[in-house]
């Protein structure tokens, strides 16, 4: 089922909405981020089901996607509060890396219109947790 990009970002914005007590709040620097990546997101829908995980700082995890040559994708991550960096690399069938996104930042984008048809690798690498494990999310969107 495809998803509009609204539905994509409502879905990861649920997923870790702040638990009652515990106020959150944005810089004048993360919102400029935020507002840059969802800029970037327009118009693509979500592809198939998010991953989800719980990873300890420094861990990774990694899993394979289908990608067509020529197609704009993005990878949309975003880290649960607690969680100061979340990192992404995609690499392609051959194992060398397309595009990562390794920005100190708990909602990382990766965009990439793939020169070749085949299986690609997304690594999530958790870099920075200030509880025993944080959880994530990452959304493989297409345009």
């Amino acid at each position: 089922m495809r998803l509009s990009i609204l539905a994509a970002a409502a879905m990861l914005a649920t997923a870790f909405a702040p638990r009652p007590g515990r106020a959150q709040t944005l810089d004048d620097a993360a919102l400029r981020t935020a507002a840059r990546k969802a800029g970037e997101l327009r118009e693509m829908v979500a592809v198939g089901e998010p991953f989800t995980g719980r990873l300890a700082a420094p861990a990774s995890t990694r899993w394979r996607v289908v990608l067509r040559a020529g197609r704009s994708y993005a990878l949309a991550g975003r880290c649960e509060p607690g969680c100061r960096d979340l990192d992404l690399r995609l690499l392609g069938p051959d194992g060398a890396e397309v595009a990562a996104d390794v920005e100190r930042d708990a909602e990382p984008l990766v965009r990439v219109v793939p020169r070749a048809t085949g299986s690609y690798e997304v690594r999530a690498y958790m870099a920075d947790c200030r509880a025993p494990r944080c959880g994530f999310t990452v959304q493989l969107m297409t345009r």
